[in-house]
C-alpha cells in the first residue's frame, strides 16, 4: 500500500445566469432546475486561468450544491435570465510542497470569453451544453495531508 503524500484541493463558488424559456418566473426557476442539477451535469474537470494566462485543468471530484436563488423577466417576451449557485470540490494533480505556495499565489479563475470581457462557463449536460454567464467566482483551496487520506492500494 502506497500513501499520497499531499492531495490539492480546492471549493469553487459560483454565482451564475442562464437564460431560459418560460411563461413565468416559477416555471423559469424550475426549467433552470431541470437544465442544471446534480444528476444532468456530467462534467469531469474545469479549465481555469491565472491573471498571467496560463491555465490549469481542475478535476471534478464532487457537485456540492446547486440552488436556484431567483428569475427575471428579460426584454423577450417568454425569456427569462435565472441566477443560481453552485460550489464544486475540485483536486488538482499532486503537487510538490517547494510549487505549493506558487500555485495559491496566482488566483485562477474561470476563462473569459474572447469576444467580450464576460465570463462564459459552458457546462456539459445530459440534454444539451448549457451557456452561463459568470456573475461572481471564488476559489478556495485546502490541503489534505498523509494522515487524512486513506491508502491507496498500488496494482
Amino acid at each position: 500500500m502506497i500513501r499520497n503524500p499531499r492531495s490539492e484541493r480546492a471549493t469553487l463558488n459560483v454565482s451564475f445566469s442562464i437564460l431560459v424559456k418560460a411563461s413565468r418566473k416559477i416555471h423559469a426557476l424550475e426549467m433552470a432546475d431541470f437544465l442544471l442539477n446534480k444528476s444532468s451535469i456530467i462534467m469531469d474537470q474545469v479549465r481555469m486561468v491565472n491573471e498571467e494566462g496560463a491555465d490549469k485543468l481542475f478535476f471534478l471530484e464532487n457537485i456540492e450544491s446547486i440552488r436556484w436563488d431567483y428569475a427575471e423577466m428579460t426584454e423577450y417576451s417568454n425569456l427569462f435570465k435565472a441566477v443560481g449557485h453552485i460550489r464544486l470540490t475540485l483536486r488538482t494533480d499532486k503537487i510538490p510542497e517547494s510549487m505549493e505556495i506558487h500555485l495559491r499565489d496566482n488566483d485562477y479563475r474561470l476563462p473569459k470569453s474572447a469576444m467580450k470581457d464576460r465570463t462564459i462557463w459552458v457546462i456539459p449536460t445530459t440534454n444539451e451544453p448549457a451557456f452561463t454567464q459568470v456573475l461572481t467566482q471564488s476559489l478556495e483551496y485546502y490541503v489534505h495531508n498523509a494522515e487524512s487520506i486513506p491508502f491507496i492500494i498500488a496494482g
